[in-house]
Formats: C-alpha cells, structure tokens, sequence
C-alpha cells in the first residue's frame, strides 16, 4: 500500500526505489529527474516521477553510465517499451563482461594453484 500513495517525500521515495536520498538529489542535479515540489518548496514523488526513478535506478544497477540514462530515458518517452529493451540489453552486455572477468580470474587461480615445480619446469 506505501508504494501506490500518490506523493511521497523524499526519504519514503528513496527507501522504495532501494537508493539514498543524496542518489536523487544527485540525479535531480544532472536533470534526469525534476521533482513537483509543495508550497513549501519541499520535494515530493508522485507516481510518474517514481516510474522515471525506477528507470534510472534499474540502468544504473544495470551498469549504465548516467550520460547514457539520458538517452534510454529519452527512447523511453517514444515508445513505453523501450526503456525496458534498453536496460535488459545493458545487462546482458554487463553479463558478457562479467562472464570474460570471471573466466580470467579462473585461469589465474588454476595457474596459482598450480605447485611451484611445475610452474618453474613449464617456464624453463
């Protein structure tokens, strides 16, 4: 029921979506985001502001550079189904990257936990 309240301040908007409330101060400074503020120029979160956030924060999680958030975000306004193609192939080029490092750190603990004799014999 939190989830579906119409306005949300800040703290209550950050603990939803999973971040700080300095992650969206920040994304508000780089203009990913432009809270409604109340009469009392306090910030609130509706729920089209809290859809833009959980799309930020998932391309981000995703490992998206915030200068390209921008852009899915953008994609986003053209066609509802954009964004979630842009952030699903984010991961999986996140996917490929990690699957290549985890490799690497596989062959190197193999090749350390090789004994020292062998690894001097197969260098000579």
């Amino acid at each position: 029921m939190r989830g579906r309240r119409l306005r949300v301040r800040i703290t209550e908007a950050a603990s939803l979506l999973g971040v700080t409330p300095r992650a969206l101060r920040h994304y508000e400074a780089k203009g990913l985001v432009d809270p409604p503020r109340d009469r009392w120029d306090c910030r609130y979160y509706d729920p089209a502001t809290r859809e833009r956030l959980r799309s930020i924060v998932a391309l981000r999680r995703a490992g998206v550079p915030l200068r390209d958030v921008r852009e899915a975000l953008e994609l986003g306004a053209y066609d509802p189904h954009a964004r979630a193609r842009y952030v699903a192939a984010a991961l999986e080029g996140r996917v490929r990257v990690l699957e290549q490092s985890l490799a690497e750190v596989r062959q190197l603990a193999a090749a350390f936990s090789e004994p020292a004799a062998q690894r001097s014999r197969s260098a000579a």
